[in-house]
């Protein structure tokens, strides 16, 4: 067992690419990876998120403030990422926003800001991370976050478990085309996780439906990052992994179906 330990936690020098990582499962991806040794940069939209994460780390990370749903400034991360660690190891897709929203209430606009965010922000940051681990000839991980909406509908969320339902397609895609060049590309699929934006009513109707009976922590996420990026997985891809709790197993909290059971 220790040397299992000392396996899943080879990611000294590490180079990893987090975008989203100035919040819920993103931060807690950027502490877990930094507390292995790895060097992590941080890719974000929000400025004050970035500040806080400079001002507790004073080494091997980087932050950068950006947009995902522009190419040039994720290309611009990643010649950062080139000029100061000469290449990249791990992307971590964490990107994303859900909003609550019925479709026929939604302006195209509201549409589009979450397709492109979770969905083509993905593709964008993808491809060009692709590129990059191709010429380098060393493999490497991507992992997108999905989430267990690619699979279960939900009122008020229509474009996210659209752009989810897209995210893990492009995931089992990008996991053919990239095999031959040693890149694994593999989707975390998160059930209900622990957040401050949601409602405590929602968040205590959802946990029955859970046979562990509560939200995932983010830590918890991350966790599972890291054991299908780590030296011992040399053999998993296009895979849609689920951190639920039990969720999507089946239909849980249900009583027995026939009468004369007891």
């Amino acid at each position: 067992m220790k040397e299992v330990a000392k396996q899943l936690s080879d990611f000294e020098g590490k180079r990893l690419l987090i975008t989203g990582g100035a919040s819920g499962i993103g931060l807690a991806t950027v502490n877990h990876f930094l507390s292995k040794g790895a060097k992590v940069a941080v890719f974000d939209i929000n400025q004050e998120g970035l500040t806080k994460l400079e001002n507790q780390y004073q080494q091997d990370l980087l932050t950068m403030e950006g947009d995902v749903r522009r190419a040039n400034e994720i290309a611009r991360a990643l010649d950062i990422m080139v000029e100061e660690w000469d290449g990249i190891d791990i992307l971590v897709y964490s990107a994303g926003i859900f909003p609550d929203m019925r479709i026929i209430d939604m302006e195209e606009e509201e549409w589009d800001r979450v397709l492109d965010i979770n969905l083509k922000g993905a593709f964008l940051t993808c491809r060009n991370v692709a590129q990059r681990m191709i010429a380098q000839r060393s493999g490497g991980h991507i992992v997108t976050i999905s989430s267990g909406s690619y699979q279960s509908a939900r009122i008020g969320s229509g474009h996210y478990c659209a752009s989810k339902a897209g995210l893990v397609m492009l995931t089992k895609v990008l996991a053919f085309e990239l095999a031959d060049y040693g890149i694994q590309v593999n989707s975390i699929a998160p059930g209900l996780v622990e957040s401050e934006l949601l409602d405590p009513s929602y968040v205590q109707t959802f946990s029955k439906r859970i046979p562990l009976g509560r939200p995932a922590k983010p830590t918890e996420v991350s966790g599972a990052i890291e054991m299908i990026t780590s030296s011992l997985n040399t053999y998993m891809t296009g895979q849609i992994i689920p951190i639920d709790g039990g969720l999507s197993s089946g239909h849980y909290g249900l009583p027995n179906s026939n009468k004369q059971a007891r």
